[in-house]
């Protein structure tokens, strides 16, 4: 059965679609998050895994605001 999925058209088609997505983001590694299309931030930007939530949630914050306006 997984064989079966793993060798799917979706899940051909979705990894086509992230290999896109990592190219034009520039991302080199994981993990990366990117928010709302717009920021982009990895482990490698920040000084601890908890600044990068902290940096995550205001992204998200700043973009539900915007959206709101």
């Amino acid at each position: 059965d997984f064989m079966r999925a793993y060798n799917s058209p979706a899940v051909a088609g979705a990894m086509f679609r992230e290999r896109n997505l990592s190219a034009r983001y520039g991302i080199k590694g994981v993990p990366a998050i990117i928010v709302d299309g717009r920021y982009y931030t990895d482990p490698t930007r920040v000084k601890s895994p908890e600044e990068l939530v902290m940096v995550v949630n205001f992204l998200v914050q700043l973009e539900a605001r915007r959206l709101n306006n």
